[in-house]
Order: C-alpha cells, then structure tokens, then sequence
C-alpha cells in the first residue's frame, strides 16, 4: 500500500512507500479527479515480468469504504465473466452477444457508425463518475 504524492504524466503516479517516494505506472489515462488527491492510499503490485520501468502498478485505492479500481481496462475484461456466471443480478440470463470488431490496432465503436454521431459509452454524473472527469464531445445528446 502506497500514498498519494502527484500526478507528473497520464500514465505514471509518485507514491510513499516505506517512507520513501516510489514511482509507479497508472493503467488509465483519465483525469480522475478526486480520486487521485494527495494523501490517499493506493493498493500497488509489483510489476514482475512486465517491461516497465517502474516497479509498481497502482491498481486501486479506498474512496469512502468503497474499493475503486485504477485500471481502465479492467471492465471490458472482468465485465464478460461476470455476465456469464451470473455475477451482475439485473443482468440474469443476458448473454454477450459479441466484443466491439478490430480495426488495426484499435477497435471500432459500432459497425458502420458515424464517429460523429455516436452515442456517448458512458452517462457524465460528475467529476469522480466518469473516468476521466469530463463530460464527451462527441455523441453529446
């Protein structure tokens, strides 16, 4: 467990560990606002087997008694288990249908869509709702 310092790049977070300042990778680029405030602890692992410079990954922390996850791609790989084993009660019985296609490297939002014109994959309640702490330009409704 590690705590808090700043912030320097999207990707990276200083934190005390054993007393001293210990940089580690952050897996999100969001802006997290009022998550990530000095001071407060955040769960580390060790980047074992990983090419990375720093030694630890910040994975989470506690905001208010409730355990955050850190890593914006945790959902789209635990979301999946969860739904097929019956995990997510009002969810019960669904099935995922397919995942988003791949384009290159990246992937595409819906087939055919008009970037322009795309619904927003998330609804903005605030800062500390939305990963990154700003509402979408695009798909605005």
């Amino acid at each position: 467990m590690g705590e808090f310092l700043e912030r320097p790049n999207r990707f990276s977070v200083w934190v005390r560990l054993n007393g001293r300042p210990e940089l580690a990778y952050l897996p999100n680029p969001g802006r997290l606002l009022g998550i990530l405030t000095p001071g407060r602890p955040l769960l580390l692992k060790p980047t074992e087997g990983e090419v990375r410079k720093p030694r630890y990954t910040a994975v989470g922390t506690d905001l208010n008694g409730m355990l955050v996850s850190l890593d914006s791609t945790l959902p789209n790989r635990f979301f999946p288990h969860a739904l097929a084993q019956g995990l997510i009660p009002p969810l019960a019985g669904w099935a995922l249908a397919r995942k988003e296609p791949c384009m290159g490297a990246g992937r595409a939002d819906r087939p055919g869509s008009d970037p322009g014109n795309e619904p927003p994959g998330h609804l903005f309640f605030g800062p500390i709702a939305d990963g990154n702490g700003a509402p979408p330009n695009r798909g605005r409704l």
